[in-house]
């Protein structure tokens, strides 16, 4: 059991960096971009920062109820 929690906060902590990488992406992209483009552009960034703040600590409460509903005790992810 101490294996899954340790992947478990592993995954976790991958896929905020992994968010994180991407908006900083998107932003240096968004700096460069033709004015043309610049709309779609905006509108990336804007769904990857709904990613980064919505979907993963989302993500995170479903695996911590994942963990009490199997009966183990609640890990300590950060």
């Amino acid at each position: 059991m101490d294996l899954l929690k340790i992947l478990d906060s592993v995954l976790v902590a991958v896929l905020w960096c992994f968010c994180a990488v991407m908006l900083a992406d998107l932003a240096l992209h968004i700096w460069r971009a033709r004015p043309r483009y610049i709309h779609l552009r905006l509108f990336m960034l804007m769904l990857a920062v709904v990613l980064f703040v919505l979907v993963i600590p989302v993500g995170t409460v479903g695996l911590l109820f994942f963990w009490e509903l199997v009966g183990g005790k609640v890990p300590i992810l950060f």
